[in-house]
């Protein structure tokens, strides 16, 4: 656990909407490489995602199960037991109340599973 919050010193001088640095865990930094995979953002500098961008793939996603397929046979990670359902559990559990709700940019200060940008 240390060697993980040590390879977040990277992260130093970055704020995040609804995360502090020591806070930020492997879900959220799965999630976030998932959806940004999915949407096709490579800006490998930003560890994160905008609120807008957050927005839009909440609004545009249907299936997360779709999602979780495209990112494991892209990165081969079939040779992972049960891959598929872990992922798929992690976006239901994590933002299936932002899809079921209507919410304000603010509430998403409160959510986790995705490292969101802090707006300027």
């Amino acid at each position: 656990m240390n060697q993980f919050k040590e390879s977040l010193q990277s992260f130093k001088g970055l704020s995040f909407y609804n995360y502090d640095l020591d806070a930020i865990d492997f879900e959220s930094l799965l999630l976030t490489k998932i959806i940004k995979h999915h949407m096709k953002l490579s800006d490998e500098k930003s560890y994160g995602l905008k609120i807008s961008e957050f927005k839009s793939f909440l609004s545009s996603t249907s299936s997360y199960k779709s999602i979780a397929e495209k990112f494991i046979s892209s990165y081969h990670l079939e040779i992972v037991e049960n891959i598929n359902i872990y992922i798929e559990n992690l976006f239901n559990d994590h933002f299936n109340h932002l899809k079921e709700n209507d919410f304000q940019d603010e509430d998403l200060r409160f959510t986790s599973g995705v490292l969101l940008i802090s707006p300027e």
